[in-house]
């Protein structure tokens, strides 16, 4: 099966999404952790399922410096359950601790519940009880989409689309400032490989050229 990197959101509707974003974390804690996973998920190189499973100690005290970054530590799907640590900008800090301050209140109310070791929880009622779940992001997406649906450019969108424009988005940049294929997969979150196989759009010359460029026998995995 043949990737082209996937679905890209055009300018004109992320802003009309982000906007949306911001109109819902005006309305209760709920809105305002959506509109934070949307920013992360739209700016770093964090997958969805790496998000909804940040925990409540993935931000590293001791890794913070001077400029307030600071090693986030997070589990991926190909790191076997281990954690990663990586360096993560001050804005993506500020976002994550803003995060755990708001569910905080939550913690101490759902304090047996399985999930208060979370950082992106809301309560739902059960049949029973009221419990924590992870939010449901996918699902908030779906629905600003569809009620965005008359003035998109595109209404099919899904929320793995903020993941293929971000990464679009750094082989675009990169190219452009001169970042080499390896470099720019390492922003991305991508293999070498995938990055290749995957992302590169067939009538991107410059960025062909690059790559058969700088392309060595030790490059190859």
């Amino acid at each position: 099966r043949r990737h082209d990197g996937g679905t890209i959101i055009t300018e004109h509707d992320y802003l009309l999404i982000m906007n949306e974003f911001r109109l819902f974390e005006q309305q209760d804690i709920f809105g305002e952790l959506c509109s934070i996973v949307f920013v992360l998920f739209a700016t770093t190189n964090l997958r969805i399922g790496e998000i909804l499973n940040l925990e409540r100690v993935c931000i590293q005290e001791g890794s913070k410096d001077e400029s307030f970054t600071a090693e986030v530590a997070y589990r991926t799907k190909m790191s076997g359950g281990e954690y990663v640590y990586e360096r993560k900008s001050s804005k993506v800090i500020e976002l994550i601790e803003r995060a755990l301050n708001i569910t905080s209140p939550l913690i101490d109310e759902y304090a047996k519940d399985i999930l208060t070791n979370f950082v992106f929880v809301s309560p739902t009622r059960g049949r029973s009880r009221s419990r924590l779940k992870r939010i449901d992001f996918n699902n908030v997406f779906r629905r600003i989409v569809i009620k965005l649906q008359d003035k998109l450019d595109n209404t099919t969108y899904e929320s793995r689309n903020i993941r293929h424009t971000f990464i679009d988005s750094v082989y675009k940049e990169g190219t452009q400032t001169g970042l080499s294929i390896r470099e720019m997969a390492q922003v991305a979150g991508n293999s070498y490989m995938v990055a290749n196989q995957h992302y590169r759009q067939n009538n991107e010359v410059q960025l062909y050229v690059e790559i058969m460029s700088k392309v060595t026998i030790s490059d190859v995995d």
